[in-house]
C-alpha cells in the first residue's frame, strides 16, 4: 500500500496501511505468509536494494505471488542477533556465506518460500 507506484504500490500514507493491516488481523485474515516479504524485505530493498532487485522482486511482492522466510536464528543461539556468527564474504562475482542458519517459517510449509532473508555478519 505504502510502496512506490512504479512498483505496484499504491503510495498510500503509513497510517491507511496501519488500518488496513489491523482490519485483516481483526477479520483473522490469511496475512502471516506475506508478512516477512511485505513488513521486512520490501521496506530494506527499497531503502538499499539495487534498482534491479527493486524491479526483480517488488511488484510480486505486491501481487502476493513472492514470498520470503527469515533467517535470524542459529544452532546454539537461538534470535539473539548479537551472536550471529553466520559470514558473507565478498567475491568478485557476489557473496559466499559460510555457517548455519534456521528459518522462521511462521509455521507454513517451506515450499511456500521463494528466498530467505538472512541476518549475516561481513568481516570488518
Amino acid at each position: 500500500m505504502t510502496w512506490p507506484k512504479r512498483y505496484g504500490g499504491g503510495e498510500q500514507s503509513g497510517m491507511a496501511r496501519f488500518v488496513v493491516i489491523e482490519e485483516l488481523l481483526a477479520a483473522g485474515a490469511p496475512v502471516a505468509a506475506h508478512w516477512i516479504a511485505e513488513r521486512q524485505t520490501g521496506p530494506s530493498l527499497l531503502r538499499f536494494g539495487s534498482d534491479e532487485q527493486r524491479a526483480k522482486f517488488l511488484p510480486p511482492i505486491v501481487r502476493g505471488e513472492c514470498f520470503f522466510a527469515i533467517g535470524m536464528s542459529e544452532p546454539d543461539s537461538g534470535s539473539d542477533l548479537a551472536s550471529v556468527r553466520t559470514v558473507a564474504r565478498a567475491t568478485e562475482g557476489g557473496w559466499i556465506i559460510s555457517g548455519v542458519q534456521n528459518l522462521d517459517e511462521s509455521r507454513h510449509s517451506s515450499t511456500l518460500y521463494d528466498r530467505p532473508l538472512s541476518v549475516l555478519r561481513t568481516p570488518e
